[in-house]
């Protein structure tokens, strides 16, 4: 990929690569703790949702219960007793139960959760089936069998195989030497069942399609004492947690081999839970108490965690996509970890990504997802805003026709914002700017095509001029939002050098500094570059006049504007 600027050439992939692996992207997360009312937790452990990510349930081995979280309220709304030591459970979608195993009587429990009333869930059935104490469980929908692993001091660890209809035996146990090796936490995935051996340093790969499951392979992890798994199906890769060794093993499941591993020590500290949500490989570091995160498409840990947790030493991870959310069981019971930035529903306009529509004057409403609050928003050109509640307002678009800027602000989380460019009318030219609130005449306007296929050339230039007393003097700045599979993160236009452009991870300067009406009216090439493939989505460019000497994500940029926000959304193909 060439990245042209006059007449000197930069390899912009390794750029881009370059300054999204060292990027401050932030694992931005609002955690919530679950409430517990009348349902005290002890010490809360494994968890799995309905497949309607609706209900919760979590493990409280001490108390001997089962807890059912409403995920919308975010509350534990009932508590089952099961057991002495309840150790592992799995979901039955077809016949809507939950098998449960416990750690000291041997036994397997099976639970009714049909229906949507958790206050008329109930013990079905008890059935114990070993001598020996039971650790983790799954279930295999496609040959309707439980698996349980087995623990007996001085014996080797076996996996019962047992008919999910009946708990009766269903094919001989698994086992033999490689199971002298402590078991920690088992997977079903394409009809294999994936075993962590936390003693040995490796992971088993039986074939369950058989009758009788067969040992596929096993292998060895690239770390000490591997504990959890998770698939990360837009990769096809097992992730393993080294929790003795602070790494990550990545096993490739399409031919189950050793792919690589993740080394990272300022970002894992004894990882134990995984989860993968969104793209992102998320880890529960026992010895940071926080939140990690492997992005598989910078393929690295994100240099920023989570923290704020409600408790110490968080060992177990839940993604439940459906309600776009990330559950977390520690010593103090369950943190809901809202995963994602802001965004908005709109009733009464157009929403596509980052692009609302609406008719001249028109009034409709916008209610804020995600973010920490107390919100702000700016709207240019005489449009209005009017909060309804804390996260819903009333807005009135603009009367101009055009393109115009409608920006959240996120006074709790740093003033975090989020950008729209609300077109009102049919008109919707390159992004542009005239006037601001306090009077000056200004003139910001993104030139260039807004969409592009793989060999074009793409040009984006930004023609700019500000008229105001010849005292005032203001700085400019220039963004770009690259596409949320990217990471969604913003990097900023840096002065040329030498007639090369180059953005950067973090607002540290202005494009142009310390400018007088004088020194504006003219033409910038902010980018340009011959389009490769794999770089597809939407770009958003940003352009700001602000108060000289301040940092719009730093300062109160509603009253350092000395323009509207420009914006300006690119579409690339990848082919």
């Amino acid at each position: 990929m060439r990245f042209v600027v006059s007449r000197f050439n930069l390899i912009l992939y390794f750029s881009l690569s370059l300054i999204w692996h060292h990027s401050a992207i932030q694992a931005a997360c609002n955690i919530t703790p679950v409430l517990q009312g009348q349902y005290l937790m002890d010490n809360p452990g494994n968890m799995l949702a309905r497949p309607d990510g609706k209900m919760l349930f979590v493990i409280d081995d001490l108390a001997g219960n089962i807890n059912i979280i409403d995920t919308q309220e975010k509350a534990i709304v009932n508590a089952i007793p099961i057991g002495d030591a309840p150790t592992a459970l799995a979901y039955d979608g077809s016949r809507q139960r939950l098998y449960v195993s416990d750690y000291f009587t041997g036994t397997v429990y099976i639970v009714d959760v049909s229906g949507d009333d958790p206050q008329a869930f109930k013990l079905l059935k008890e059935q114990k089936v070993s001598e020996a104490a039971l650790g983790a469980l799954v279930y295999d929908p496609a040959t309707d069998r439980v698996f349980v692993s087995t623990f007996k001091p001085q014996d080797p660890d076996t996996i019962l195989v047992l008919d999910a209809e009946n708990l009766a035996t269903a094919s001989d146990d698994l086992g033999g030497d490689q199971f002298s090796e402590g078991i920690s936490d088992m997977l079903v995935h394409n009809g294999k069942l994936y075993i962590s051996f936390e003693e040995s340093n490796r992971v088993g790969i039986y074939d369950i399609t058989k009758t009788t499951p067969e040992l596929i392979d096993t292998i060895a992890v690239t770390g000490t004492q591997p504990t959890d798994l998770s698939v990360s199906s837009d990769e096809n890769l097992l992730y393993v947690a080294n929790t003795g060794s602070n790494t990550l093993t990545r096993i490739d499941l399409l031919d189950n081999t050793l792919f690589d591993s993740v080394q990272d020590m300022n970002a894992l500290s004894a990882p134990r839970g995984l989860a993968y949500f969104d793209q992102y490989v998320w880890v529960a570091n026992q010895s940071g108490s926080n939140l990690a995160q492997y992005d598989i498409h910078v393929k690295g840990m994100l240099p920023n965690a989570c923290y704020g947790l409600s408790g110490q030493r968080p060992k177990h991870l839940l993604a439940v996509p459906q309600m776009k959310q990330l559950y977390v069981a520690h010593s103090n019971g369950v943190d809901v970890v809202i995963a994602q930035g802001m965004d908005v529903v709109c009733n009464g306009c157009t929403k596509n990504g980052q692009v609302l529509q609406a008719a001249s004057g028109a009034r409709f409403e916008l209610n804020i997802e995600g973010g920490m609050g107390d919100f702000n928003i700016s709207l240019s050109s005489g449009g209005t805003a009017a909060r309804m509640n804390d996260r819903s307002w009333q807005i009135t678009a603009p009367q101009p026709e055009g393109n115009h800027s409608l920006v959240i602000y996120d006074g709790d989380n740093n003033n975090r914002f989020l950008a729209f460019t609300l077109k009102v009318g049919e008109g919707s030219g390159s992004g542009s700017s005239n006037g601001d609130a306090s009077g000056n005449a200004t003139s910001l306007n993104f030139i260039g095509t807004d969409h592009y296929k793989v060999g074009d050339f793409v040009r984006i230039q930004l023609h700019e001029a500000f008229e105001a007393s010849r005292f005032e003097t203001v700085d400019l700045w220039v963004a770009v939002q690259i596409p949320p599979q990217f990471g969604g993160n913003f990097f900023f236009r840096k002065p040329s050098r030498l007639g090369l452009a180059d953005f950067a991870p973090a607002a540290s300067e202005p494009f142009r500094a310390s400018l007088r009406s004088s020194d504006t009216d003219v033409l910038h090439n902010i980018l340009e570059m011959e389009l490769p493939p794999g770089m597809g989505g939407a770009y958003t460019f940003f352009a700001l006049y602000v108060e000289e000497g301040k940092n719009p994500l730093l300062d109160d940029l509603i009253n350092i504007q000395k323009s509207d926000l420009v914006m300006q959304q690119i579409i690339l193909d990848n082919e």
